[in-house]
């Protein structure tokens, strides 16, 4: 049984080379003695090959959606999708053994190097788009190759960083297995998303994850596996999708120079997606703004990978392809696992009146730009799209997911948040960032390897 991407692409292979040899069959019988089989096989031979270049474009194009796997056991420029021509650069030892020295150094973890079809599948499609980026036409050349891999440790965690002459993204373990147990718990009950799958066959039973908890060794319970096959495939694509949105803002962080630039300014060399330790006013503004960037191409990014999805909902397996059938639908499914995400990250240890002192815009006040910047993305590349039914949508999406979380942790709706990021200091906040970005921005671009910045 084909289980992976991998596994598909293989197999895909061994299919060409079965077509070459029927066509070289074919054109023997052909020439030497002409039957039914030289005379009729011409047709089904080419639509082999029609299907097989169709599927092809499914294996570079979707990520794969992981198998069902407990925690720690196994248009526009911003197309992502990668070509048969792009190959992902292969680590050397060297630049391994770079990678690990660094994170240990750190303490961060150690380099992964067990067994796991869930990270190697997110790490060879990650190193994929990687080099895709890198390939672009609006990618510079002096983009050093940019390394992805996993870091063992529990955490909620990703970092960018540069280790000798290497670049390198590193997410950790605990980063993964929590976004899985996540979306595992929300599509194991039977009361969220009911309108997807057989909701009613659900019947979640382990304990209440009593808090959105950033380390997946305090997990309180195994995590859960829907029941219908249908939730579990949303569950998996929803997973997916927050991780790539995870690997996409780290990438715009070596992408657009902004780790070189801070790093010509207070000798940083690591870019912490959880970093939570306030410093100066300045520098915090900096880094919040560099953030603000990174989430603006994580979004477009994102918005181009889910309308590719939902153009090519034939390619998925049923029945995940009818969820991705309208692009409406898509937009929404791509909106809750983003929603989903910064909740994951908590609520931020925070008060209104020392937002400027963060490295981090808080969770909700990121969630809050994010819905933002999709209006914008949807005028300039989907103008057909109504942009303010998104803004509609988003409102119910919010409540949606609030109401999930509530009812995996056993807790109530907490709004609370969400009330604080529309609140006028959060707001003047925000504009003083973009303001910020504005004066900064030109110090920052000639460390760019982007002929722009994403925004």
């Amino acid at each position: 049984m084909i289980e992976n991407n991998t596994q598909l692409a293989a197999t895909l292979f061994q299919m060409e080379s079965f077509a070459d040899t029927l066509e070289g069959m074919r054109r023997h019988a052909q020439q030497t003695e002409p039957s039914v089989f030289a005379v009729t096989s011409g047709g089904f031979i080419n639509l082999l090959r029609e299907r097989i270049a169709e599927a092809k474009a499914y294996v570079d194009a979707i990520p794969d959606v992981p198998q069902s796997v407990p925690p720690g056991k196994g248009s526009s420029d911003n197309s992502n999708t990668v070509s048969d021509t792009v190959k992902p650069k292969i680590m050397s030892q060297e630049a391994l053994e770079a990678f690990d020295q660094y994170v240990q150094s750190k303490e961060l973890g150690h380099r992964f190097v067990g067994q796991s079809d869930r990270y190697q599948n997110h790490k060879e499609k990650a190193n994929k788009y990687i080099s895709e980026v890198k390939n672009r036409k609006n990618t510079l050349s002096t983009m050093p190759d940019v390394y992805f891999d996993i870091i063992e440790s529990p955490k909620l965690e990703a970092h960018a960083f540069y280790s000798d002459q290497y670049a390198f993204i590193g997410l950790n373990t605990g980063t993964i297995d929590l976004i899985y147990d996540m979306f595992y718990r929300m599509m194991s009950h039977p009361d969220i998303l009911p309108h997807i799958g057989i909701a009613s066959d659900e019947n979640i039973n382990s304990e209440p994850l009593f808090d959105m908890v950033q380390n997946s060794k305090h997990l309180n319970s195994p995590t859960p596996i829907p029941v219908d096959p249908l939730r579990k495939q949303v569950a998996e694509i929803l997973a997916v999708l927050a991780v790539n949105y995870t690997v996409y803002h780290e990438l715009a962080h070596l992408r657009f120079g902004h780790l070189k630039y801070e790093m010509s300014v207070d000798k940083r060399s690591n870019m912490n997606e959880k970093q939570q330790v306030g410093t100066d006013g300045n520098s915090s503004l900096t880094s919040q703004a560099t953030e603000m960037n990174a989430d603006a191409f994580a979004t477009s990014e994102g918005l181009g990978y889910i309308f590719r999805l939902s153009q090519h909902y034939h390619l998925l397996p049923p029945p995940l392809n009818q969820a991705f059938a309208a692009p409406r639908e898509a937009l929404i499914i791509w909106f809750f696992a983003i929603y989903s995400l910064f909740r994951l990250f908590g609520e931020g240890n925070y008060s209104l009146e020392s937002l400027e002192k963060l490295p981090h815009p808080p969770p909700r006040v990121r969630q809050m730009m994010v819905i933002q910047t999709v209006p914008a993305w949807l005028q300039r590349y989907k103008p057909s799209l109504d942009y303010e039914d998104f803004l509609d949508a988003s409102v119910v999406v919010a409540r949606l997911v609030e109401d999930a979380v509530a009812k995996i942790t056993h807790g109530i709706v907490d709004t609370t948040g969400i009330e604080e990021a529309i609140d006028e200091k959060a707001i003047a906040h925000v504009e003083n960032l973009m303001r910020h970005w504005t004066e900064i921005r030109p110090l920052i671009l000639p460390y760019s390897h982007g002929e722009e910045l994403a925004l």
